[in-house]
């Protein structure tokens, strides 16, 4: 948690230096999708502080009303990610919508455009890359929802930069579409962060029961194993199953079989921190 919270505060600052760029510079040219992009990366720096504010409570240990902890709040915050974009979205297409029928005041570009928009593209493009690495080394669900935010800021500042070529060019009405176009890939992006992380807080399943079957059969005295169910986030995965020993067997030996066999489940499925098996003698199914 404490490796979360330092990426999430070196990424806050970099994403206020990027979006102040771009929005001051978006509103004194009066270009709509250079300012709506600097939104964007507003709403990176914003979720970044709901990101700390949530590790702080997901790191606390479990308590009488929280038996399995507070994990869960990292992914309430991830949630809170894809919400954020999808204000965003409507924010910049009601600016969009505004200068299409109120004939509003077009933009005038300078070549400070392609220099503010190419500094912070690059600077977004190492973010993105260094975020989604820590993201997979610490599994966190929170990091790479704010990855795919910022891998979606690559995009857009791709798309904007375009706009502005063609701006310049003489066509000034490409900054509305363009703007169009960054809310767009605002919601698409909005709608892949919240659907993976509801299906964190729906149980959905985590881990091929297939494969957990195969572990636990690799140890002696193991017949089979069913009714295998996992459920959590990828750093914290809890794996429910039934073993099914020979009929002959102590009580003594079960006991040990079944506590090797969670040792060896927890040993194989990575990000697995808790197994909870009910044995059963062979043959005998409720």
């Amino acid at each position: 948690m404490r490796s979360i919270r330092n990426v999430l505060i070196l990424e806050f600052v970099l994403n206020g230096i990027i979006a102040a760029a771009k929005i001051m510079y978006g509103s004194w040219s009066n270009a709509l999708a250079i300012e709506a992009d600097g939104y964007h990366s507003l709403a990176d720096g914003l979720n970044n502080i709901v990101g700390l504010v949530s590790i702080w409570y997901a790191s606390r240990p479990p308590d009488a009303d929280h038996p399995y902890g507070h994990r869960k709040y990292e992914i309430f915050a991830a949630l809170a990610i894809g919400a954020s974009l999808l204000f965003i979205a409507i924010e910049v297409l009601g600016s969009a919508w505004g200068r299409l029928t109120g004939g509003a005041v077009l933009p005038e570009l300078d070549n400070m455009a392609y220099v503010i928009l190419g500094l912070t593209w690059m600077a977004n493009i190492g973010i993105a890359t260094w975020q989604a690495r820590m993201a997979r080394k610490l599994k966190s669900p929170l990091l790479m929802s704010d990855a795919q935010h910022t891998r979606s800021d690559v995009v857009v500042t791709a798309g904007v930069v375009l706009s502005v070529v063609i701006t310049r060019l003489g066509y000034p009405q490409v900054d509305i579409f363009a703007a169009v176009g960054v809310a767009c890939f605002i919601v698409w992006t909005a709608f892949k962060v919240v659907k993976e992380n509801f299906g964190y807080l729906a149980d959905e399943r985590r881990v091929d029961p297939e494969s957990v079957r195969e572990i636990a059969l690799t140890i002696d005295g193991v017949e089979d194993a069913y009714d295998i169910r996992s459920r959590g986030a990828p750093a914290e995965i809890f794996i429910d199953l039934t073993l099914a020993v020979s009929p002959q067997m102590t009580v003594e030996r079960a006991h040990r079989i079944t506590h090797q066999a969670i040792d060896a489940i927890k040993a194989g499925i990575e990000g697995c921190v808790d197994v909870t098996a009910h044995t059963e003698p062979m043959g005998v199914q409720h």
